[in-house]
């Protein structure tokens, strides 16, 4: 699911009850929510649901694909599994936020969220947040 156009924005609503699911898987050097190859995954703004996004080889879960940034990236409620793609050496993307070799900036999670950052399903982040701080610096691959 590509957002990387300039001046692209994605707003995710879930249903009510948090019964909406939306599962995404990314391409190759892609996010499985935001950047495509090379692409930025900017001003993602998920409400609610169950959603599960697989980045593609080096790209985020949510956010940049490959060299991609991953800024603006809001959670408000709802279940998040995040999985980065990652290549044969390990390199990866983050859970939420840059593809590998990218930035990430303004990412606010106020929801459930389990972030895996390898194929090997081990949590890299685990996060119950109430508040919307910017917790930038703790998904940056």
């Amino acid at each position: 699911m590509q957002v990387s156009a300039e001046g692209a924005s994605l707003n995710i609503y879930g249903q009510t009850g948090q019964t909406g699911q939306l599962i995404a898987n990314g391409a190759s050097r892609a996010a499985g929510i935001g950047g495509g190859e090379y692409g930025n995954g900017n001003d993602i703004t998920i409400n609610g649901g169950v959603i599960t996004a697989n980045g593609g080889m080096y790209g985020a879960g949510i956010g940049g694909g490959v060299k991609g940034n991953g800024n603006n990236i809001k959670i408000n409620g709802g279940k998040i599994i995040s999985k980065a793609g990652e290549n044969e050496y390990g390199d990866h993307g983050a859970g939420i936020g840059n593809g590998y070799l990218g930035s990430c900036s303004h990412i606010y999670v106020n929801a459930s969220l389990l972030i895996f950052a390898d194929n090997n399903n081990t949590p890299e982040t685990h996060i119950a947040h109430t508040s919307n701080e910017d917790v930038s610096a703790s998904m940056k691959n």
